[in-house]
């Protein structure tokens, strides 16, 4: 699929929460609005419905991860902030 879990839907009590790990193995939290038994067994999904509830991701390879966030989850870069250490 592109990306591996940390944390499955069906995984645990709380069956409304995964979480994938990006390329840089940082979690990203995805809450279902559907019931998981519901879409088990989807195999295909459609990210325009997606909603974004974070306003920030850190990245340690830039190129890795615009791949992952723009053709996995289908977002488009607005813009981009460089923090030098």
């Amino acid at each position: 699929a592109g990306y591996r879990f940390q944390k499955k839907l069906t995984d645990g009590r709380m069956k409304s929460i995964a979480f994938a790990l990006d390329p840089d193995d940082y979690w990203v939290e995805i809450i279902s609005q559907t019931d998981a038994s519901k879409t088990e067994n989807e195999t295909a999904t459609d990210p325009s419905g997606y909603r974004m509830n974070h306003t920030m991701i850190r990245v340690k390879d830039p190129e890795i991860s615009l791949n992952f966030y723009q053709n996995i989850f289908g977002m488009k870069l607005l813009r981009t902030s460089e923090q030098k250490e």
